[in-house]
């Protein structure tokens, strides 16, 4: 079956497979950073310190997708991937909205079982 399809006519060529698409380091370097940015935000908290690692992760999640919307080879998300009339963008949306609205579910209920079980053992 490979050979088939590695020399049936018509087959592009290595170089023209090569040209086809290139690999988006630039796009994930970007989503990279901002995703190491928000672990360090976590490390050491504090006031001007957490701040400046938040708006240095946005300013790395803006700038992919500005840089991803702008792309015309190595895109990483669809065209317009956060229209609400788009089927594609209708549903990343609402998964981004239902991430962020149960998000707390997973730090809350164990800071609150922390903090109960602490008082018991005072």
């Amino acid at each position: 079956m490979s050979a088939w399809i590695a020399f049936r006519k018509g087959a592009p060529s290595i170089s023209a497979k090569q040209n086809e698409e290139r690999f988006p380091f630039a796009l994930l370097a970007l989503l990279c950073a901002a995703v190491i940015l928000v672990a360090a935000g976590g490390v050491k908290v504090g006031v001007f310190s957490t701040t400046g690692i938040v708006a240095a992760c946005m300013l790395c999640l803006v700038g992919f997708l500005w840089r991803d919307g702008r792309a015309v080879q190595g895109r990483l998300l669809p065209k317009r991937p956060f229209n609400l009339r788009t089927p594609t963008g209708a549903a990343l949306l609402m998964i981004l909205s239902l991430s962020v609205a149960t998000v707390v579910l997973g730090a809350y209920p164990l800071q609150r079982l922390t903090h109960a079980v602490s008082q018991n053992q005072a």
